[in-house]
């Protein structure tokens, strides 16, 4: 408890025992240790542009960086300015870096505010460009999901 409060800064009492509550349940802990092992094993060394390009034609893309992050390291933010300015990637990317964030923002209340204040600038900022109403339109007569009853 003195844990929780003193070094993670969660003051409310409840706020603690539930904390405790979920990391002592052996699924909750075996999900967590399977997804950070998951993310060790898939940090990427290079930008996969091929990807970033044909999610840049479809539509928008906005991502967050932290400075300090191990998974999505800054140079992947430089490495996608390069290329838009060599203009292998769209400029509809936008990224945005915040200084003092954590990977592991969501466990850290103070900062789950600034991420959601990303995320609402990042989709008030959308216009629907041709190309996004063309995919959305396309998308529309394609049934993606048919009965068989």
């Amino acid at each position: 408890d003195s844990y929780l409060k003193n070094i993670e800064s969660i003051q409310r009492q409840s706020d603690r025992i539930l904390a405790r509550k979920l990391y002592s349940q052996p699924l909750y802990l075996r999900n967590f240790f399977e997804l950070g092992a998951e993310e060790i094993r898939e940090v990427p060394e290079i930008q996969d542009e091929a990807a970033m390009k044909v999610i840049g034609d479809i539509c928008p893309t906005f991502i967050l960086y932290c400075a300090d992050d191990h998974w999505a390291e800054i140079r992947f933010l430089h490495s996608i300015k390069e290329a838009q300015s060599a203009k292998r990637l769209p400029e509809n990317i936008h990224m945005e870096c915040m200084e003092h964030l954590v990977h592991a923002f969501i466990v850290k209340p103070e900062m789950v505010t600034q991420v959601v204040d990303f995320v609402i600038r990042s989709v008030a900022s959308v216009k629907t460009s041709s190309m996004v109403r063309k995919v959305m339109d396309e998308q529309k007569e394609i049934p993606i999901f048919q009965s068989k009853l």
